[in-house]
């Protein structure tokens, strides 16, 4: 797979090419909390998105103005005092976003996704070669 946008910077940037591991769907486990993901943009299924996964549901996600809180379902604790948006991330789903601080098309405007959507997980940059190794671990959100 190719990078295409600036919506994973600077972890992926346009040129990136990425090996993806389509066995990572056949093996219906969830992909840990920081993996890269590839899934279908769900407005246009035929594009790919790569996403950082934030949360596996059961969960509730909070977006604030200084970054995303997960939590697991049943915790009591008030929202963030910086909340702007609250997200329930159901059994079965994930909630992805975007590493760039521009965004992109994440989570944040299409809602958790169905875990079994996932196309594969991105494990290793193999071009161009200053750039050749594995996906830098998750962004701080």
């Amino acid at each position: 797979m190719v990078v295409e946008d600036t919506s994973m910077a600077p972890a992926l940037v346009p040129g990136d090419r990425l090996w993806v591991d389509s066995r990572a769907k056949a093996t219906g486990v969830a992909p840990p909390v920081g993996s890269v993901v590839v899934v279908p943009d769900p407005a246009h299924p035929e594009r790919w998105l790569i996403k950082r996964v934030a949360a596996v549901g059961p969960a509730t996600v909070y977006v604030g103005r200084s970054g995303v809180e997960v939590r697991g379902t049943g915790d009591a604790a008030p929202p963030p005092d910086d909340a702007i948006d609250r997200a329930e991330v159901p059994a079965g789903t994930l909630y992805v976003l975007s590493d760039g601080a521009t965004g992109g098309r994440d989570s944040r405007s299409f809602g958790a996704i169905p875990r079994a959507s996932i196309v594969g997980t991105a494990w290793w940059r193999y071009a161009p070669s200053g750039r050749i190794g594995p996906i830098p671990g998750p962004a701080r959100h």
